[in-house]
């Protein structure tokens, strides 16, 4: 029985491991993408993204969520006007009230 074709998932450990076979070592990209059985450009792009900045690379799903929610939560809802709070922001909406008290 076949195993239904999908996206491979790759962690952070497994995309620095495989940059650095290529970096640390003699071996081409061609080589280290063959003995992974990933493609050749995938790498490339692996090893570009860990060039730019080491220590952020390869943040993976979870970061991407959490920057999604801080900008919303922290600044966009800080700033948007809800209709609940008579189309003001929240920050108009407590200093209005801050000042009838």
């Amino acid at each position: 029985m076949e195993e239904p074709k999908g996206r491979r998932r790759y962690d952070r450990e497994f995309k620095e491991g495989a940059v650095r076979l290529i970096l640390d070592g003699d071996r081409t990209v061609r080589s280290v993408a063959r003995d992974l059985g990933i493609h050749e450009n995938m790498l490339h792009r692996w090893k570009q993204e860990y060039l730019l900045d080491k220590e952020h690379s390869f943040p993976g799903k979870g970061q991407a969520r959490r920057a999604i929610f801080e900008y919303i939560e922290i600044f966009y809802n800080r700033q948007r006007r809800h209709s609940a709070l008579n189309q003001n922001s929240p920050l108009e909406y407590y200093q209005d009230a801050a000042q009838t008290l």
